[in-house]
Formats: structure tokens, C-alpha cells, sequence
């Protein structure tokens, strides 16, 4: 997507790992990725999961934290299962991240998303999609319960069941070790795209000779972190 001709553009930015919590160079690119389009201009809205075992109060909050740009808010979802917190294959806690992100979502915080309206959402590896699916459930039901659904909006994204383009930000190719995990999984993220970013010339490669839908061609972007 362009920008609006008033600026920048209003990003949904979902990810696992973010700030609470970090336990690898994801939450770390997530960071400095979500960072970087905030002092670019853009209204940036992170929604990450967190263990439960980093908040005191045990709850799902919206925050800002201390150094951030003024356009950059977190929403942070508790996870409960914070054996799984630590991985990002397919036995992290994706599944739990998707349905707090929506059905187990407070709905003041859904509100904030919805009233957030985002452009585009940018989605960082697979586990992002099932969660911006899910709050994008969420978000749809809210709009139309209160009377201010687009309709237009909603039709051009419904083939993909979300509130706005996908942009799928592939910080690493699980597929290339692990393919009968994974491959699924990063083949849907994939085909739920309008724009696919990796961080290196062998992944784009892969991701368009091995994940991309039948007869289509995908020419995933390489981006290195700020």
C-alpha cells in the first residue's frame, strides 16, 4: 500500500516476541523494524505476546514504553503457556497467541485496534498470520455491532479474512530445516500476502521456488534490519 496523501500510513505491526520477554534476534529486528517506520512517519501499533511470568499485573494492557517514538503503542497479549515462550517453530505458543488475540482479546483493547483503523498489517513470520486473523475477527464483529463497519473495506480484504493488506516479514525460513512442520504454515503466510519481505537473497530464493501458491509467481523483497 502508498502512503495517504496526508503522510504516513497506520501499521498494524504483529509479532510474538517483541519487547517483554526477548529471547532472540526476532524480538531484537521486530524492535529495531517497528523503531525505524515510527521515526520514518508512520502511526505504528505493535501487538506482541508476552509471558505471563513479565507482568505484574496478569492481565493483556496497551503501553507505551519509555524511549519510543510517540507513534509507536504496544499492545502486549498475555500467554499462559510460558513453557513454550522461548521457541519460534511450531511448538511455540502460536496457537495460544491467535485466540488471546481474538476471542480471549479485552474488548477495550480491541476497540483501540479498531479505532486504529490500520492501512496495512505487517506480520512477522508465520505465527504472525493466525493472530492478525483472529484480532481481525474480532475487530470486524465489533465494527458491525456498532454500525461503523466499511463494508467496502472489509470485501476487499475478505478473501484473506483480515482487516487490512498483509505484508508477511520472513525473518527466517523455518521450512528450510524443518519442511513437514512448517511448510504449510509459511505457504498460507505466503499465499495471504500482498508483499513478502526476508532478510536475505538465499531465503527470497526459497520462499519463491518452495512457498510460493501454484502459478503464482512471488518476488519476495529482501530487507536488511535497520
Amino acid at each position: 500500500p502508498s502512503s495517504p496523501a496526508g503522510g504516513g500510513l497506520r501499521v498494524l505491526f504483529v509479532t510474538l516476541e517483541f519487547r517483554a520477554g526477548v529471547f532472540s534476534g526476532n524480538g531484537v529486528y521486530a524492535q529495531s523494524q517497528a523503531r525505524a517506520l515510527a521515526k520514518a512517519g508512520h502511526e505504528v501499533h505493535v501487538v506482541s505476546g508476552v509471558p505471563s511470568n513479565s507482568l505484574e499485573r496478569k492481565q493483556s494492557r496497551r503501553t507505551h514504553y519509555p524511549g519510543d517514538p510517540p507513534n509507536l503503542v504496544t499492545t502486549e497479549i498475555l500467554l499462559s503457556e510460558d513453557h513454550k515462550w522461548g521457541r519460534l517453530d511450531a511448538e511455540c505458543g502460536w496457537h495460544e497467541f491467535a485466540e488471546r488475540a481474538g476471542p480471549g482479546l479485552e474488548e477495550d483493547l480491541v476497540r483501540g485496534i479498531a479505532d486504529f483503523d490500520p492501512d496495512v498489517i505487517l506480520g512477522v513470520d508465520w505465527s504472525s498470520l493466525p493472530a492478525a486473523r483472529s484480532l481481525s475477527r474480532r475487530v470486524r464483529s465489533l465494527k458491525r455491532r456498532e454500525g461503523t463497519a466499511d463494508e467496502d473495506t472489509l470485501c476487499d480484504n475478505a478473501s484473506t479474512h483480515l482487516i487490512a493488506p498483509f505484508v508477511y516479514s520472513n525473518f527466517r525460513v523455518f521450512t528450510r530445516s524443518a519442511p513437514e512442520a512448517h511448510a504449510k504454515l509459511e505457504a498460507d503466510a505466503v499465499a495471504a500476502a500482498r508483499g513478502v519481505l526476508v532478510l536475505c537473497r538465499e531465503d527470497a530464493d526459497f520462499v519463491a521456488e518452495r512457498l510460493s501458491p501454484p502459478g503464482i509467481a512471488v518476488a519476495p523483497r529482501v530487507v536488511l534490519p535497520p
